[in-house]
């Protein structure tokens, strides 16, 4: 179990508050208890996952500025204009919500 820990980037003594029961190799671990060890949210970086996946289709900044006889001019096609303007509203979105949300879970459970 430490060697699992240790792969999460955890250890075995911050884990072990939200143990429920052990029985040899088998462990059952609460991961609602409050305790359990999580990792900070970040919003998802819109921008770059649109890239990522026109990128993995075939579509390049390189190919729409050739494409729209855009290249080494100034701003090129815009593709970085529209891709930092995602990321900001992709961001300022998903914090709202979350808020929301936490405003929500902070109702229904008191946490």
């Amino acid at each position: 179990m430490e060697a699992i820990c240790e792969q999460r980037g955890y250890s075995l003594a911050s884990v072990m508050p939200c143990v429920i029961r052990q029985d040899g190799d088998q462990w059952t671990i609460d991961e609602r208890h409050p305790a359990y060890p999580r990792k900070a949210w970040q919003p998802v970086a819109v921008g770059d996952l649109v890239e990522r996946g026109l990128t993995a289709i075939g579509i390049t900044k390189e190919r729409v500025e050739k494409l729209t006889r855009t290249e080494g001019k100034p701003g090129g096609c815009g593709c970085e204009g529209r891709k930092k303007w995602l990321n900001d509203v992709g961001n300022r979105v998903q914090v709202a919500i979350r808020g929301r949300l936490l405003k929500v879970r902070q109702f229904y459970y008191g946490v």
